[in-house]
């Protein structure tokens, strides 16, 4: 289970609702709805995305957060990405450890599974001493840099 948190603007001009939803299995349960301000909110949220709570507004998500619907690689800025297999397995590649600091993590939530996905490290760069790991479930996978070609789950 994974917490969400949605705003749509749907055309209200600086109002949006916030909607906090818990996904379990694919299957959204609503907690709350209200009216925001939309405006003073999207400083702080790119803040809770940058550190690694995925949060989209109208459908996009915002800087440090990535949705992923079919095979992609994540870009440096990522630090959480929900995933969608519907349209079957697929492989998500890593950003190059290069480009992030030494202790940066990625949650990966697999939110919606129709197929296995691949999370594979970039080039020579390795997960768990491994090329790769394979989610084959509904579940979140945190990843931790260690090294200057290492990744490893927390």
């Amino acid at each position: 289970m994974s917490n969400v948190v949605v705003i749509s603007n749907a055309s209200a001009g600086p109002l949006a609702f916030l909607q906090f939803s818990q996904l379990a299995s694919g299957a959204t349960k609503t907690k709350t709805m209200f009216t925001i301000d939309l405006d003073p909110f999207v400083g702080a949220l790119d803040r809770v995305s940058a550190l690694g709570g995925f949060v989209s507004i109208d459908g996009v998500a915002r800087t440090g957060s990535q949705l992923v619907t079919v095979a992609a690689v994540l870009s440096a800025s990522t630090r959480a990405v929900r995933v969608d297999t519907t349209s079957g397995a697929y492989i998500l590649g890593m950003m190059a450890l290069a480009s992030v600091p030494l202790n940066t993590v990625v949650n990966i939530n697999l939110a919606v599974f129709g197929g296995n996905l691949t999370i594979d490290g970039n080039g020579a760069e390795t997960i768990n001493g491994g090329a790769n790991i394979v989610m084959t479930a509904v579940g979140v996978k945190r990843l931790k840099k260690t090294g200057a070609t290492t990744w490893i789950t927390v």
